[in-house]
């Protein structure tokens, strides 16, 4: 094993058994990702994660599974993802695990490593989305403890709160085991009253005609004064509808099954159970709580994967997304979003739509250093009533923009691409790197390799007045080429640009064009062009023949190429005399020759 990665397990193993441990500080946690904590109606097929990554990072890795411990563990089986020794990503494919399953919860975690050690990211999870044919939008068998769960004290002193069925007189269902949530005012004990709610707030994720409510329950009365009562909200908790309600009337060793239904297009529900015994009572226990639909969903597909990215030059988040699917014709989009993280309780509004062959949205209602949370659902049927959301996308805007980007464009002169971007201000900038990344073939937008740094222009600091730069990237193979910038301050904090397309497409014949300039003196110039790969040779002859210098003898791709001649480099610093000289270009079936003057 390298001796580098060796110590770094040593360490990773040092930091898994005792958090305190001392030991040098990587690069810094990735951050802002993506899939933020929590998200829900994650694709179980091609979704992609998305994240960033701080300055100094050499090689990073990422760990995914539906086992937390193993994450948080960085345990090398569920390594998805290897960077070392000097690979950067930013994003990773699941396809690199495999299909996920319908709603599941899952575990990421991405390491940061520079010269000296590493940094690992916090767990992070989201839940991927429902199976269309047979959907459940929430269970819970209480075996996690109360995550799920938001409990409350409504002016009592005994709460709802967890139990091991093996230590209390429970009367349930055999499918009960392990926890269960009870409010139990016999554990409480004399003198307790119970006036409790325990809630959950789920999404549906689409349009339902109903939904099922079902529990295993056991509910123990005494009086005409004990209640629990099954409400839902569909307003975020103004206004609450009864699904059943329990009353002096024991309904023990049951599995209840209740319904809701609702003809509109909400989504966002929250269910309560409140529990109602005011003095030393029995209990209200119920385990494995589960949230599906009932009746026909939509048969539909949802939006593909929304991508949401936060555009520093104009204050803005870019959306992208794919296209849904469904037996109705689809009319178009809705984009909606929310304040904060996935988890946040803030609701979701419809801020535009758009028509059916619009996957894009550019969000300029967003402030500074602010966190949103997007989703867009397809609309479809004759007045767009059927819907069904993609995943959550979370965009962070950062709190200052240190540099005001104006303009980021391209320019393609044979093989060669120029970028050119200017500013109009400049807050503390120490410079760009820039960033490109092939797409895999002229015919997609899938990238291929992952982004890398090609080069660095100096900024100018602090400035009001604006500034214009520009690089050229040299030489390249026919094809499509993505480029951002990424800005660097001098504290080492950094914000990326938008993201531009270019392509290179291929020359459609041979062809060998006059050295530039001819005559020439000390060197010169020729140029150039292939529409396949082949096998190229250019060499340069003398009067009678003999070979005097070969200039190409490799495989290349389709393009454009530039070749300069220097005769002393060449000729090992031997004088070549003046006169006349031939070059020619051999590629498949192609052979060419031109005729340059070397004078003195």
């Amino acid at each position: 094993m390298n001796i580098k990665r060796l110590l770094f397990s040593i360490l990773v193993f040092l930091f898994t058994v005792n958090p305190i441990t001392v030991f040098a500080q990587g690069p810094g946690e990735p951050f802002h990702p993506m899939t933020a904590p929590g998200a829900r109606g994650i694709s179980i097929h091609l979704h992609i994660l998305f994240w960033e990554n701080p300055a100094g990072t050499i090689y990073n890795e990422v760990y995914f599974s539906d086992d937390p411990a193993l994450v948080s563990a960085m345990d090398p089986s569920v390594k998805i993802l290897d960077g070392y020794p000097s690979a950067v990503f930013d994003s990773v494919s699941l396809n690199l695990y495999g299909q996920l399953e319908y709603y599941k919860a899952y575990y990421w975690k991405v390491v940061e490593y520079d010269s000296l050690s590493f940094s690992p990211s916090p767990t992070w999870n989201f839940t991927s989305r429902y199976n269309p044919t047979s959907p459940i939008f929430f269970f819970d068998n209480f075996e996690d403890g109360l995550l799920n769960w938001t409990i409350t004290n409504d002016g009592g002193d005994c709460i709802w709160d967890l139990f091991n069925l093996s230590s209390r007189p429970y009367t349930l269902p055999p499918s009960a085991t392990g926890n269960v949530l009870a409010s139990d005012a016999d554990y409480c004990g004399s003198g307790s009253s119970t006036l409790t709610t325990a809630s959950v707030t789920f999404l549906t994720e689409g349009l339902i005609f109903g939904l099922k409510i079902e529990w295993d329950n056991d509910w123990q009365a005494i009086s005409n004064e004990d209640f629990g009562y099954v409400d839902i909200s569909t307003d975020q908790g103004t206004t609450w509808i009864n699904i059943t309600t329990f009353d002096q009337v024991d309904v023990r060793n049951t599995h209840e099954e209740h319904y809701y239904y609702s003809y509109t297009s909400t989504y966002n529900f929250i269910l309560r159970l409140v529990s109602v015994q005011p003095g030393w009572d029995w209990w209200w226990v119920v385990d494995n709580f589960r949230i599906s639909g009932d009746g026909a969903l939509t048969p539909m597909l949802p939006p593909g994967l929304l991508k949401a990215r936060a555009d520093t030059s104009d204050l803005a988040v870019n959306l992208t997304w794919g296209s849904g699917s469904s037996p109705d014709p689809i009319i178009g989009y809705r984009i909606q979003k929310k304040n904060g993280l996935p988890t946040d309780t803030s609701n979701y509004v419809t801020i535009a739509e758009t028509n059916s062959s619009t996957f894009s949205f550019i969000d300029e209602g967003v402030e500074l250093n602010k966190i949103y949370t997007y989703h867009i659902s397809t609309l479809s049927g004759p007045s767009g009533g059927s819907s069904i959301f993609s995943n959550e996308a979370t965009a962070y805007v950062p709190p200052v923009v240190p540099v005001e980007l104006l303009s980021f464009t391209s320019s393609v002169i044979d093989n060669d691409i120029t970028l050119h971007w200017s500013t109009a201000t400049e807050i503390n900038n120490s410079g760009f790197e820039i960033e490109r990344e092939q797409v895999s073939s002229p015919q997609s937008s899938v990238s291929n390799g992952g982004w890398q740094t090609i080069g660095f222009i100096p900024g100018h600091g602090t400035t009001s007045e604006k500034q214009s730069y520009s690089f050229k990237d040299e030489n390249l193979s026919s094809g499509k080429y993505l480029y951002r910038l990424k800005q660097i301050d001098y504290d080492g904090s950094f914000e990326y640009s938008n993201t531009i397309e270019v392509e290179i497409t291929s020359p459609l014949e041979f062809s060998l064009e006059q050295n530039y300039p001819n005559p020439f003196n000390p060197t010169t110039k020729i140029s150039y062009s292939i529409p396949v790969n082949s096998f190229v040779q250019l060499k340069i002859y003398d009067l009678l023949g003999g070979e005097v210098a070969i200039l190409v003898n490799e495989e290349k791709q389709a393009g454009v190429y530039e070749v300069e001649f220097n005769p002393q480099q060449i000729m090992n610093n031997k004088q070549l005399t003046s006169g006349i000289y031939f070059y020619q270009l051999r590629s498949g079936f192609f052979i060419q020759t031109k005729k340059l003057v070397l004078v003195k």
